[in-house]
């Protein structure tokens, strides 16, 4: 049992260093497990996301390049568009507003980020929004003319299904696009309050955005599947919160799990409070709050990868 002077790291935060003193009550860890079948998001997370993704809507950010890339290869604007991992709905319902002749389909295992993507999406008549898993999509092969997916591959446990049911869904010449993190700073803040907590180097967060950031890992997890390369493009822009509180809570999102095993096993009451102290000494030693007291996390980059099936892609996934 949970020492009785354990605190969550949920409570939203009214002042980041001051005690988080809402008692611990059981719920699901935040990590890609199988044993957990909604995967990554609960609600409280699905909410936090709500401070995150305006940000991926950015002038040559995420959202941009992918829905650009999809009108790119479906000439005329018309085809069949899967959206995996979707969260709210994007970049699914980028694509649909601008491609109103495209059929778009955006998916995500979580009900909460269902019920956000429906609600963003009313008044679309071009778009579907259902609760699916990206590691067992629920559609015959051979059913789009392009997958997308923005920054879902690398919270996914078992990465080379997820491939293989992205290269089974698309047709022969279908193109899947997709981001991934090459460097994001809510990671180094992850690992500095962990480095913090525990008085040495931390062991990789059960939620890793780098997943896919080391040279190789993309083009195999593609070579697997039978996807093809096709190009890349990257670009990097800054990830803006209201307040420090918020991005304390998006930066522990990652460590969680490791922050509350780490109390549970030392009986530390003080875990979370030493957590945000040390975002807030990583805030002040880089300098960046703003002056109107948002936090402007800076240096995120990323990747847009373009691939596309050919006559392999059946072989590859019979072999998988």
């Amino acid at each position: 049992r949970p020492p009785r002077a354990m605190v969550s790291v949920r409570p939203m935060l009214r002042g980041l260093a001051a005690p988080l003193r809402s008692p611990p009550r059981p719920r699901r860890p935040l990590c890609a497990s199988t044993a957990d079948p909604l995967r990554l998001f609960d609600k409280e997370h699905a909410d936090l996301y709500d401070h995150v993704f305006p940000n991926h809507f950015t002038p040559g950010g995420p959202f941009e390049l992918i829905a650009c890339e999809a009108a790119r290869v479906l000439p005329g604007g018309e085809g069949s568009v899967l959206d995996i991992c979707s969260g709210p709905g994007e970049p699914a319902i980028t694509i649909a507003r601008r491609m109103p002749r495209a059929r778009v389909v955006s998916t995500d295992i979580s009900p909460h980020f269902h019920a956000k993507a429906l609600s963003r999406a009313s008044g679309l008549a071009n778009v579907e929004i259902l609760v699916a898993d990206c590691q067992a999509l629920p559609f015959e092969s051979e059913s789009f003319d392009v997958v997308t997916c923005c920054y879902g591959y690398m919270h996914v446990e078992d990465k080379d299904r997820a491939f293989r049911e992205t290269a089974r869904v698309l047709r022969p010449g279908g193109h899947a696009i997709f981001t991934h993190w090459l460097r994001i700073s809510n990671m180094d803040s992850s690992r500095a309050m962990m480095r913090a907590v525990l008085g040495r180097e931390p062991p990789p967060p059960a939620l890793d955005a780098h997943a896919l950031a080391a040279p190789g890992v993309v083009d195999d997890l593609l070579t697997r599947a039978g996807l093809r390369f096709v190009r890349a493009a990257e670009a990097e822009y800054d990830i803006v919160y209201d307040g420090e509180g918020d991005a304390f809570r998006v930066a522990a999102m990652p460590v969680e799990v490791q922050l509350e095993a780490h109390a549970r096993a030392t009986g530390r009451a003080d875990v979370y409070d030493a957590a945000a102290a040390a975002f807030h000494a990583f805030v002040e030693a880089r300098g960046l709050r703003r002056a109107d007291g948002r936090v402007a996390m800076p240096d995120n980059r990323f990747r847009m990868v373009v691939a596309t099936r050919g006559d392999k892609g059946r072989a590859a996934r019979a072999g998988g």
